[in-house]
């Protein structure tokens, strides 16, 4: 049998099919505690074993810019910055942009809807500031020789878009219990002892899904669109010390309202802006329209398209 980094879609039971959908993308099971289907997977990056952090966030943004320089200082290559205009690739620019080093080498890749998602950071810091490239699909200007990074991850440390559902319904501060079916919050027990931190309400809950279950996939559902070898591209928040500041801060994910989801992330921001709209105000904006995978990837990095 086959061992999966990811699989097909249509691999999956009924049930975890439809949780695929739900979920929007394939999922696994970093704790290795589930099955889905009548396939093996493995895992590619793994929870860490729990650790006290001592840096913030900030602290990290700044640590991961300066790694990215120094990778291009080192080959003497571009950093090829993804930028959506969202949260997550905006912090990205702005650690880039207050690194001497990385700035330097800077190319921005972006399409309008970049622009539009947030034009004052455009107008103020990119036009006319540092490289960019506008273009329709900003994936086709990356290049293997150069540094690439996406703003991937973010979701899976701060909790998940599926917050937004869960608070229109009122349900994001209750108990998983009174939000979730009985089947699924059963099939999930064995699973749920290995969250880092008591799940008591339906954010946390949803925060350790996303953690533990969508981490892979969002790590490589980017590859089948850009053909480009396995490691080629970072995922800037995708390291062990954003995973462990993840698992340690679970008051910074999202404070008593949906718009302050992210905020560790979003003051980061303002204090490079000052943009007070910004910070209190942005939600997020699904920016890699990517949908179910329709090809498997084995753990060779070999695609077969279903």
């Amino acid at each position: 049998m086959k061992t999966y980094y990811l699989p097909c879609y249509c691999q999956y039971t009924d049930y975890w099919q439809e949780l695929c959908y739900t979920y929007g993308g394939n999922i696994l099971d970093r704790t290795n505690t589930l099955t889905f289907g009548d396939f093996k997977y493995e895992t590619l990056t793994k929870i860490p074993e729990l650790r006290t952090i001592t840096h913030s966030f900030a602290d990290l943004c700044e640590i991961r810019a300066q790694e990215f320089a120094d990778i291009a200082e080192r080959d003497n290559c571009n950093i090829n910055l993804m930028w959506s205009g969202g949260i997550d690739s905006t912090v990205a620019i702005v650690s880039l942009l207050k690194n001497p080093a990385a700035r330097k080498r800077l190319h921005v890749v972006m399409s309008q809807k970049s622009i539009n998602e947030y034009p004052l950071f455009f107008s103020k810091y990119i036009e006319g500031k540092v490289r960019f490239s506008l273009v329709k699909d900003p994936k086709k200007l990356l290049d293997y020789q150069d540094v690439n990074i996406t703003g991937e991850i973010g979701d899976q440390l701060f909790g998940s878009a599926a917050f937004f559902d869960a608070n229109l319904k009122g349900k994001l501060y209750a108990n998983p219990k009174d939000y979730y079916p009985a089947k699924f919050i059963e099939i999930m027990e064995p699973q749920i002892v290995h969250a880092p931190y008591e799940l008591k309400e339906v954010k946390d809950y949803m925060w350790w899904i996303n953690f533990s279950m969508k981490y892979q996939n969002v790590q490589l559902r980017i590859y089948p669109t850009i053909l480009m070898p396995y490691g080629k591209l970072s995922h800037y928040f995708d390291t062990e010390d954003f995973q462990l500041w993840s698992m340690t801060n679970p008051d910074k994910k999202v404070r008593d309202t949906i718009a302050s989801y992210k905020w560790p992330a979003k003051d980061y921001i303002y204090e490079f802006t000052g943009d007070a709209d910004y910070r209190d105000n942005k939600l997020k904006v699904g920016s890699l329209q990517i949908g179910a995978l329709k090809c498997s990837i084995d753990t060779d990095f070999v695609y077969d398209i279903c």
